[in-house]
């Protein structure tokens, strides 16, 4: 009796009971393997890890040729997709000059655009593309992009030199330095210096643009020892860009290093017994000026003999005083408005 009892409830119990854990299950899998998502419950994403771009030809002398852009992309698709398979999708910008960006191409898996430059003016060109897997949702922006610049009209020049001779830091005050330019990149590059004084408030242009590579710098300007700063200018010929690239430097112009004075005969001497003769020698790195002082005992100092080339100045007898007087030299170098650039100190001639 207990037996046909059991037997009459599980009969009694639908067939679909049996039925839908089976279908529940074989549901939830092709959910995880097939709903169209960047994920699924294996944990694999959809995503693109490196891409590529570039555009032929690769630069234009002049606007109005077609320009082919083509990218390239690694990509991998989620577990279970029934498409794609890593497959990457493309969305196309470009940026003019002194514009802003604009999409030229949606998402799509064509790796491709046609760029017509009909029409458009010189400058320098931005071309972009972002990549996505074809598993992944526009909405997600991109995983990867490629960026490449692309040039209309001459080509910009890329690098700027600037070499000065006499190089930095043995050039004199009121001599003649040469400032050379050089260049990289462009057919045909045009130079402009500017210098900028030591201890002065604004930079002066000295040669405007032009395709000579250097620039004479003095005597005028270089009156001052100091450190001064130099600066070139480069462009290609055919464009009007303030400039497309400039290399600063600093140069530094010196003056006498030394300097000493002595008396002929020595020291001391009878008070006019005789001309005393004072010589002087420097050290500079151009031509030396002198400048010569006595200050006689209890008197005050006085210039008696200005610049000039001489390094020598005549004491005359009737000119001397008793005791100590104090004797000094200044030095510059030709062509220097300093007021001197070395000057000796503390020596002293005794007349009895």
């Amino acid at each position: 009796m207990a037996i046909k009892s059991r037997l009459g409830a599980i009969l009694k119990r639908p067939v679909v009971g049996y039925l839908v854990p089976p279908v529940a299950l074989a549901l939830v899998l092709a959910l995880a393997f097939f709903a169209p998502a960047n994920s699924n419950i294996f944990g694999k994403l959809a995503s693109c890890s490196s891409a590529s771009l570039s555009a032929a030809p690769p630069t234009l002398t002049s606007s109005g040729a077609t320009v082919v852009e083509t990218a390239s992309a690694t990509c991998q698709g989620g577990y279970g997709y029934p498409y794609g398979a890593g497959t990457p999708k493309f969305r196309f910008w470009e940026f003019d000059p002194g514009s802003r960006w604009s999409m030229v191409q949606d998402f799509s898996t064509t790796n491709t655009h046609n760029w017509n430059t009909t029409g458009l003016p010189n400058g320098d060109y931005r071309l972009e593309v972002d990549v996505l897997s074809i598993d992944e949702p526009n909405s997600k922006g991109y995983d990867v992009v490629s960026l490449i610049h692309f040039i209309i009209g001459p080509a910009p020049c890329l690098t700027a030199g600037l070499a000065v001779a006499p190089p930095s830091g043995t050039g004199a005050t009121g001599g003649t330095m040469t400032m050379t330019g050089s260049s990289t990149g462009c057919t045909n590059p045009v130079y402009r210096f500017w210098i900028f004084d030591a201890g002065g408030t604004r930079w002066s242009m000295v040669q405007d643009y032009s395709a000579t590579t250097t620039h004479t710098w003095g005597p005028v300007g270089t009156y001052h020892v100091g450190q001064y700063k130099m600066e070139v200018d480069v462009r290609d010929a055919a464009e009007t860009t303030t400039y497309d690239v400039v290399n600063n430097i600093t140069y530094n112009l010196v003056g006498c290093t030394g300097a000493t004075i002595v008396g002929a005969p020595a020291s001391p001497q009878t008070t006019g017994a005789g001309n005393v003769t004072l010589t002087a020698t420097a050290t500079c790195p151009g031509t030396a000026q002198f400048r010569f002082w006595i200050m006689d005992a209890g008197s005050r100092w006085s210039m008696v003999q200005d610049y000039s080339a001489s390094n020598t100045y005549t004491w005359a007898a009737g000119n001397q005083r008793m005791g100590v007087a104090h004797i000094e030299v200044d030095v510059r170098d030709v062509g220097s408005q300093d007021t001197y650039e070395f000057a000796t100190q503390g020596q002293t001639y005794s007349f009895t």
